[in-house]
């Protein structure tokens, strides 16, 4: 089989080694999974940096999420079934061909689903749901303040919150990203590279301020955003993307002055921090089962479907790195893998 391994830390051209492993055997309670469609990320973009906080020995396979076929089962009490489609979320390894995982990583998916959108579906849709709906009330009427919103969480996060009922504001990076977001149903797009969000936002809401804010940016974006809450108001705090555009002398300043949160001062304002790290659910593999069982329910009731920016086959894996880190996508990118088979 073929697996996409991180050779070295760098530019996407440098960075990447497609080598043929053998097939792995499942061991007991495993599924070896046939993979057809592999998403991809942004923490993927920062372990290729060596910019990731969880650090790992190289070479290593990365990629968290992925589709296919169950191939094989392992010996254990499993109800799973060869032949099944299926998605799997996994620590590390979805950049394979075949993926071994144990049985608790793997979801049935429905029948009408593609493997492009089930790909799509374990991080982002799952991160922006946990967010949204597990971390506290989300009410129709609030407030909602999406960064990054053009990209695979904030898209997944705009179609949850269109159907909660909720004021959306969503910063991207281009006009052109801008335009897409008034269309998909965003209420106030902001271009934060040629405005200050904040300032906009206290416009926009008579300095009322925002329920909640997912940010995966980081860093002033984040201390700016705290500021926008209003009382019992919370922020998920989801990534550090702002960090790439950066060298090891640079990224350490940035690591020394990034914000402390006061214990007091969320007391007082009545307001709330939440750090979502997806990798954490394979702690609690049933917390991640249920909220996927959310999200497929509604992506079969057709509230929700990934926007598929772009597909790229196998071997085009420095490509599709390469428009993901330079901020040119929208929407979810996806490896798809091609057989004579």
């Amino acid at each position: 089989m073929r697996t996409i391994f991180l050779e070295r830390h760098g530019s996407p051209e440098q960075a990447f080694a497609i080598r043929e492993q053998p097939i792995p055997t499942p061991a007991a309670n495993e599924v070896l999974i046939k993979v057809i469609a592999i998403g991809i990320n942004y923490a993927e973009v920062l372990m290729r940096r060596g910019l990731y906080p969880v650090g790992k020995k190289l070479p290593y396979v990365p990629g968290f999420e992925a589709s296919g076929t169950i191939e094989k089962l392992g010996p254990g009490g499993t109800q799973l079934k060869v032949g099944q489609r299926v998605v799997v979320m996994v620590p590390l390894g979805a950049y394979s061909e075949y993926i071994c995982t144990n049985a608790a990583n793997v979801i049935l998916i429905p029948e009408k689903m593609s493997f492009e959108d089930a790909a799509a579906m374990p991080v982002n849709f799952a991160t922006a749901y946990h967010c949204l709906f597990n971390t506290g009330v989300l009410l129709s009427g609030d407030r909602v303040l999406i960064h990054a919103c053009a990209g695979g969480v904030g898209l997944a996060a705009v179609q949850f919150c269109k159907n909660a009922g909720v004021e959306i504001f969503g910063t991207a990076s281009s006009d052109e990203k801008i335009k897409f977001l008034k269309e998909y149903g965003v209420h106030h797009p902001i271009n934060y590279r040629t405005e200050d969000f904040s300032q906009k936002v206290r416009e926009l809401t008579n300095g009322e301020g925002i329920d909640f804010v997912l940010d995966s940016l980081g860093r002033e974006t984040l201390k700016k955003s705290m500021k926008l809450l209003r009382a019992n108001g919370r922020l998920a705090s989801i990534g550090v993307s702002s960090f790439t555009q950066k060298n090891k002398l640079q990224l350490l300043w940035e690591l020394l002055r990034r914000p402390r949160l006061d214990a007091l001062s969320l007391l007082q304002h009545s307001t709330g921090f939440y750090g979502v790290y997806l990798a954490r659910f394979a702690d609690r593999p049933k917390l991640f089962y249920s909220i996927m069982q959310n999200v497929l329910a509604q992506y079969t009731q057709g509230k929700i479907k990934p926007h598929i920016g772009k597909t790229f086959p196998f071997e085009k894996v420095a490509e599709a790195h390469a428009l993901l880190e330079g901020r040119y996508s929208i929407g979810k990118l996806i490896l798809l893998i091609r057989r004579a088979d």
